[in-house]
Parts: structure tokens; sequence; C-alpha cells
């Protein structure tokens, strides 16, 4: 789907950015290419454990997650899917649990894997905060899948702010378990520019 407005500029990058192509799909990389061993659980960590750019990739997780994001991080035009069930896990194409100045764009994020029937957890899930959360736009991405596909996290704050969450101009699959959207709430901006992919009716 085309971008119909000019896109918010990336914020500014405290770390320097890399770029990870990711071609076969075949194992889970870190930001040097080496393989992580899988008690990491994160298909791809920058520093600290927080990734520090992914620009477009084809991008399969062999992971309980795809990517996760936390400070200053871009995450533009990607394809994050085919994710990996675990004994026990909640698997979802993106996790955050807080951080600043981040922006996730124009990526097709799908939960759903259609050969295993498995909805996983969730496109987007704001887990259990470990800091606060704050200038995150999310916008123009597709997302399906997941219990609820985009779980925004309101009810899991652990006592940390949420400023500034803003999604607009998503599409939404119809695949999930419960719902396309849960947990708004205080600091988090979700308007009538998300919509149903097949429809373009507003995500309500």
């Amino acid at each position: 789907w085309s971008l119909s407005r000019k896109r918010a500029a990336t914020p500014p990058m405290t770390r320097a950015t890399k770029a990870l192509i990711a071609t076969n799909c075949t194992r889970s990389l870190n930001t040097s290419g080496r393989p992580f061993h899988a008690a990491h659980h994160r298909s791809w960590h920058g520093t600290n454990g927080r990734v520090i750019g992914a620009r477009p990739t084809r991008w399969c997780s062999s992971g309980v997650d795809g990517l996760e994001v936390g400070w200053d991080t871009a995450i533009e035009y990607n394809y994050v899917h085919d994710l990996s069930r675990g004994a026990a896990t909640h698997d979802d194409a993106i996790q955050t649990v807080g951080g600043v100045n981040s922006l996730i764009v124009g990526n097709t994020l799908q939960a759903y894997r259609a050969d295993t029937d498995d909805l996983m957890n969730a496109a987007i899930q704001t887990g259990h905060l470990s800091e606060p959360l704050t200038n995150f736009l999310v916008e123009y991405n597709y997302m399906d899948g997941g219990n609820y596909t985009l779980n925004a996290g309101a009810q899991s704050t652990n006592g940390y702010k949420i400023s500034g969450y803003v999604f607009v101009g998503n599409q939404f699959g119809r695949d999930y378990r419960y719902g396309a959207v849960a947990e708004l709430g205080t600091g988090i901006t979700f308007d009538a520019s998300n919509v149903w992919a097949d429809t373009k009716k507003p995500v309500s």
C-alpha cells in the first residue's frame, strides 16, 4: 500500500544506525551478522539489547519476537513474518517495554502464521514497561494476527509514564483472536486514520 502523505522525519539517532539485510531468513542474527543463541529470545539486538536500526528487509524471525524497539529506533519498510512458536511463549512481530524517540513506519507486521494457523500474540506488543515510553510514532504499517493485533499497553505501565505514543495511518487485517486493538489510554493517540485494510473504515 502507498504512503499518501509525507511521512514524518526519522527521529534523531543518538547511536550510529546500522542496516541489516536478511536474505535467506534461516537464522537469528545480531548487528554484527553472528547468530544469536536461542536463549536470547530475540531476532536482532542492538547496543544494550536494543535495536538501533532496521531498514528495508524481508525479515523472517526464527526467534520468539521479530524485533525489539527501545531508544532512538527507526524500523522502516520491513516485512516481519513467520514467527517461531516456542513452548509457553507469546510471540510478537515487534515488542517494546519502553524507550524514547522511536519510529515504526511503512512495515508489514504479520504475526499470523498461515502455514501453522497460529495467530501468535501481537503484531505490536507493548509489554510491561521497564522505563517510560515517550515520543513513539507508529504510522503507515500493515498489521495482522495476534490475540490483539496491537496492544498499546495502557494497563501495563508498571508505574512508568506513556506520552506521545501515536498511531496514525495504519491498516489492520482480520486475523486476530479477540480484537484489533487493546489497552488504549492516557498518553496514547489512536485516531480514525487507522483503518481496516479491506473496507478502509476506521478501526474502533
